[in-house]
């Protein structure tokens, strides 16, 4: 347990800091860092960011077998550009 004035860790049975001395009482909070709502967010961003990357990409599939060679070429460089911003995020 740690105490909720100097944050010092103590005993789990202790009624009182044996540092700063301040009663231990209410709910007792465990150690164990909960990280399961931590993680929930991110794991929602990494799939959102991964839905967009694939429909991006596949936006671009289709636009170099849909159009002329200019276009290709142009959706090319896009393609490279998307990557390198997404890179240098990181």
């Amino acid at each position: 347990m740690i105490c909720k004035k100097c944050g010092k860790r103590i005993g789990d049975t202790d009624k009182y800091c044996p540092e700063c001395g301040t009663a231990q009482y209410g709910k007792r909070e465990s150690n164990i860092p909960q990280k399961s709502e931590d993680k929930l967010p991110e794991r929602f961003r990494e799939v959102v960011k991964t839905i967009l990357t694939a429909s991006i990409i596949m936006l671009i599939f289709w636009i170099i077998i849909r159009q002329p060679r200019i276009m290709v070429i142009a959706a090319i460089f896009s393609l490279i550009t998307f990557f390198l911003i997404r890179i240098n995020k990181r």
